[in-house]
């Protein structure tokens, strides 16, 4: 039996709309200078962001691991901001840069299960309904206009990607970036 987990990280994106939109106020194109109050105080319940983003989307994939029989395959969703310098992102590239750090481990603890990850880049979802229509067609086309593939992804593309993943029986602790270039521009 083969288990795709892919469909956590949107669980967790649902269920912390706030948060998500709290972390996302700040403008990845162009850059912006790092707010102060992105670089959170882990101990103010408040303020406890990234550990918000390691409960609700890392732990929920170890969690998932260690309680689903999986037989065949483990595929993850990370992002992009793992392996970028973004200003604002502190918190997601922690989450996403911890979720790509635990492939290689799990598919050598899991093995024969083979674990691998999905890293989008900007993908036109809900996710960005917290900007305005006009900001958010600014936000995709300045992004495209920095990316080699000249455009954002769309959920067809995630998904094709995870489909591969879950099919190919020699491919394991791979991270495959699906973010049209963003990581190598």
């Amino acid at each position: 039996m083969g288990v795709i987990l892919a469909c956590i990280s949107d669980l967790c994106h649902r269920s912390a709309d706030n948060v998500t939109t709290r972390i996302s106020t700040v403008p990845c194109y162009p850059a912006a200078p790092i707010p102060r109050h992105f670089l959170y105080d882990l101990s103010s319940p408040d303020e406890a962001l990234p550990g918000r983003h390691f409960a609700g989307k890392l732990f929920a994939y170890v969690h998932a691991i260690r309680q689903a029989p999986v037989t065949e395959s483990v595929t993850m969703i990370s992002a992009a901001s793992a392996r970028a310098a973004l200003p604002g992102t502190v918190a997601l590239a922690a989450v996403n840069g911890a979720i790509e750090r635990i492939v290689s481990p799990l598919a050598a603890e899991l093995a024969p299960v083979r674990v691998n990850a999905v890293s989008p880049g900007v993908v036109d979802t809900a996710w960005w309904d917290f900007l305005a229509a006009e900001e958010r067609e600014a936000q995709f086309a300045a992004v495209a206009g920095s990316v080699p593939a000249g455009r954002v992804a769309a959920p067809a593309d995630v998904a094709g990607a995870v489909a591969y993943l879950a099919g190919a029986g020699l491919v394991t602790g791979t991270i495959l970036p699906v973010d049209g270039g963003f990581t190598v521009a």
